[in-house]
């Protein structure tokens, strides 16, 4: 019923009976022990049978075509803290409906900026996908150069991307600089620099591998 909501442009009602749907809880008994059942959970056991991605991303489609420009990335955003929306490409919603999704140029940059200030792997994920779908894989290290203090992984996904195009004088630059900015207290800092000293190697430049 929301799939058919959201083919139809009833967007509104779509995000109404995904509401109800969330705050629907199943009263089970067992002997004598009584306990509720959320949605998830009633798919996690196979009491009902969902598509949980393709849910999640006519959710998403909806909630953008109503919400107003200023506020279409946070309020998509918040739905990445349910669960199953964790894992979900925003970027396959785009061709989901039948109906354009307006003013996207705008949402991507709002888009971006908005993942910028936002901190743990979900976050560092969309950001990731959203700058190589934008931009490019190119575009990784700019925004590296931005959001290092919350998602310096993102200066991992670009080493690798030079390591990927053969460039290995530019994987060790980055590294080197990857690792003057990233403070000692993050994990990804020793990967970085075990991939730099990888890189040295790769190219000759040897002084730099034991520092690393």
């Amino acid at each position: 019923l929301i799939g058919r909501c959201v083919n139809d442009g009833f967007y509104k009602y779509a995000i109404k009976l995904f509401d109800r749907m969330m705050e629907t809880e199943i009263l089970v008994e067992n002997d004598c022990d009584c306990f509720n059942l959320g949605f998830e959970e009633l798919v996690k056991e196979e009491l009902i049978s969902v598509n949980l991605e393709s849910l999640a991303l006519h959710i998403l489609y909806a909630d953008y075509q109503i919400e107003v420009p200023e506020r279409r990335a946070q309020s998509l955003f918040l739905y990445f803290t349910i669960p199953f929306f964790k894992d979900i490409r925003i970027e396959k919603m785009l061709s989901l409906g039948a109906e354009e999704l307006p003013g996207l140029p705008d949402f991507w940059d709002s888009w971006l900026a908005l993942l910028n200030h936002q901190n743990g792997d979900t976050a560092g994920r969309l950001l990731k996908e959203a700058v190589i779908y934008h931009k490019g894989n190119d575009g990784i290290l700019d925004v590296a150069r931005l959001a290092y203090q919350g998602h310096p992984a993102l200066y991992l996904e670009a080493m690798e991307h030079f390591k990927n195009i053969g460039d290995g004088s530019r994987e060790l630059q980055v590294g080197l600089e990857a690792l003057e900015k990233i403070e000692n207290k993050y994990r990804i800092r020793s990967e970085i620099a075990l991939n730099t000293a990888d890189a040295a190697v790769r190219i000759g430049e040897i002084s730099y591998v034991e520092m690393c």
